[in-house]
């Protein structure tokens, strides 16, 4: 039987653009799922994004700028963000604290930055920015090649697929491994 790859992005809690996408990737036969963190946040149905991609058996869960703001509440740790942007976290992580269940937010909010996964012979790595840090601009579209690079340059993976910027990309490192944003 034939293998394909669906990616899952950046889907902010919004559980009925998730409905349709995995709708559309079993349509087109997919029948494994990588997700790339930020599943919560901003969106009304957080919980629901989680239990769609457990129904699928996600291969793959890392952390996103947006679950570390949840670690970083549990952990009582400084955040990375300051200010108006700050407050907005505070928001909306008592509201994804309020719909999601506990079991959820603390799981979430301890996923790890990299996990690797094999599919088809090719070894994955999967992250949300960078492998040891879920959020910054280091990987826009226009950003120096030393950043993707970075994505692989403690690993042996053939492909590194990540999150956070909402652009699609496909390029290459130097070492000629593919770098992907779906």
């Amino acid at each position: 039987m034939s293998r394909s790859l669906c990616l899952i992005a950046d889907v902010h809690g919004n559980a009925s653009a998730l409905e349709a996408v995995l709708k559309d990737a079993a349509k087109a036969g997919c029948t494994d799922y990588l997700s790339v963190g930020d599943i919560v946040k901003r969106g009304p149905r957080p919980q629901e994004c989680v239990d769609l991609l457990r129904q699928v058996k996600t291969k793959s869960w890392v952390m996103g700028n947006h679950e570390k703001t949840y670690h970083d509440m549990l952990a009582d740790h400084d955040p990375h963000t300051q200010g108006v942007k700050r407050i907005m976290e505070i928001i909306l992580n008592a509201y994804d604290c309020f719909y999601l269940n506990d079991l959820t937010y603390q799981w979430l909010a301890n996923l790890p930055y990299l996990q690797i996964c094999q599919f088809e012979g090719l070894k994955i790595a999967i992250m949300h920015a960078l492998p040891n840090k879920p959020w910054g601009n280091e990987t826009n579209p226009r950003s120096d090649q030393v950043n993707f690079d970075q994505m692989l340059a403690q690993s042996t993976a053939d492909v590194a697929v990540y999150g956070h910027t909402h652009k699609q990309l496909m390029r290459y490192s130097t070492q000629d491994r593919l770098v992907i944003n779906p």
